[in-house]
């Protein structure tokens, strides 16, 4: 009895993945309902890792804001940090947007 058990979990159980992940790829991800779209982001005031003003985001409204999360100790955040710097320097010039690093977990000596 087991062993037909296991034949038909074998056959039913790739069926279903394939059915599950059909239908969610042609779900259109804008149809996709999100508690955060179109709401403010909330106050948030970070101390800064150079000088004595501390970053609010109050003070970028109206920009395109890119906030990235980081730490020394990050795989990804190191590879990562090349593209972010690229992206820095192509729109230094606009004042329209602007990146923010948040250094997560970290000590001043290791950023």
């Amino acid at each position: 009895m087991a062993r037909y058990t296991w034949r038909a979990l074998a056959v039913i159980g790739p069926i279903l993945v394939i059915l599950v992940l059909g239908f969610g790829l042609t779900r259109d991800p804008s149809d996709i309902k999100v508690a955060t779209v179109g709401k403010h982001a909330p106050a948030l005031e970070l101390p800064a890792l150079e000088g004595s003003d501390p970053v609010r985001l109050a003070d970028h409204q109206g920009q395109v804001l890119v906030i990235n999360f980081w730490a020394s100790w990050c795989v990804s955040c190191r590879v990562e940090h090349d593209v972010l710097i690229e992206l820095g320097e192509r729109f230094s010039d606009r004042d329209d947007v602007a990146l923010l690093g948040v250094n997560y977990r970290d000590s001043p000596e290791d950023a």
